[in-house]
This record gives structure tokens, C-alpha cells and sequence, in this order.
């Protein structure tokens, strides 16, 4: 009887810790808890970095979407060791990113010392007032499993991040964010 019961257990465990969605809505609250009215759209994900220190060593990172009245914005926040912020000051980040269908896509973020930051692609083309959002939002609107590789400053970043069901999730963020 134990032992049915241990495996009825485990398999209730282990069907919602596969089923769970990946991406949540979030309400930011201030340094009080008060909520401030901003929705942030957050998946957190493992993944591995490597540098001059260690290699393939685990990465979590967390993809932050703020819906706004605008455009949403997208950045990754990427710890280290467990609890240390990557520090990426380098002018130069290349992504290179796998799509859910397998497509291949290269971009170069070029931010000069004391200058506007630009976006590029691979056939170094550069552009002023793009950023991040440009280039992932519609590649994660795709849905499927998108992988990413980051490097800056001689540090290499690796993760992927479930899509599927990303779509539904950025418009509920995004209807929550007008009813407030």
C-alpha cells in the first residue's frame, strides 16, 4: 500500500512540475510592497556560462518583458554562480539565437563609451534607438524552443527559453496592464 501510494504521489509531482507554464505575470510593488501598477512578464530558465574561470558552469537567467503603454521592453538579467549579476560592460555583445523552427539569426549590440547605443546584424549594418525588444519579441512570437548564446567580454552565456506559450501570456500581460 505504500508503495502505490509513494507512486501515486510521485507521478501527481511529477505531472505538475511538467506541465507547469513557463512565463508569469508579475505586479511590481515598490521598496514598501505597494503595488506600483507595472506588469512585468518574467520567465526564469537555467542555462550554463563559461569565462576566463570556469566553464559550463549554471546560469539562471531571468527574461524580463515590462508591458508598458508602449512597446514592451525586453532585457535578461544573467546570475552567475548562483547569485552574482553577469557584468557585461563591454562595447560589444553578440547573440546569436536558434528560432523554434531552427532558423539561425545573428545580431550585435555596439554601445561606444559616452555614446548612443546601436543594433546591429551580422553584415554590420547598425542602427540607432533599436534595442532588444526589436530583434527577440518577434523571434519569441514564433513560439517553440529558442535558443540563445550571449558573449561579452570574453564570457559566453547559453540557454534556451520555452515559447509556446508566449503569445497568450505577453496578451494577458498586456490586458492586465490596461485594466489598472
Amino acid at each position: 500500500m505504500k508503495k502505490m501510494f509513494f507512486v501515486c504521489f510521485m507521478f501527481f509531482v511529477a505531472f505538475f512540475a511538467f506541465t507547469e507554464e513557463s512565463w508569469r505575470i508579475v505586479e511590481i510593488v515598490d521598496e514598501f510592497k505597494d503595488p506600483t501598477g507595472d506588469i512585468r512578464l518574467v520567465d526564469r530558465v537555467e542555462g550554463t556560462f563559461s569565462n576566463s574561470a570556469t566553464n559550463g558552469s549554471k546560469l539562471t537567467v531571468l527574461c524580463l518583458i515590462d508591458i508598458t503603454d508602449k512597446e514592451p521592453d525586453l532585457y535578461f538579467r544573467l546570475i552567475e554562480y548562483g547569485s552574482y549579476d553577469a557584468s557585461t560592460y563591454n562595447e560589444l555583445v553578440a547573440y546569436s539565437i536558434k528560432d523554434g523552427a531552427g532558423n539561425k539569426h545573428q545580431y550585435y549590440w555596439l554601445s561606444p563609451k559616452n555614446s548612443t547605443k546601436y543594433f546591429g546584424t551580422i553584415d554590420n549594418t547598425y542602427s540607432e534607438n533599436i534595442t532588444n525588444k526589436d530583434f527577440m519579441l518577434p523571434i519569441f512570437s514564433n513560439g517553440g524552443i529558442v535558443q540563445i548564446v550571449i558573449v561579452a567580454d570574453n564570457s559566453s552565456y547559453n540557454f534556451k527559453i520555452d515559447c509556446t506559450n508566449f503569445n497568450k501570456m505577453l496578451e494577458e500581460a498586456k490586458i492586465k496592464y490596461k485594466k489598472k
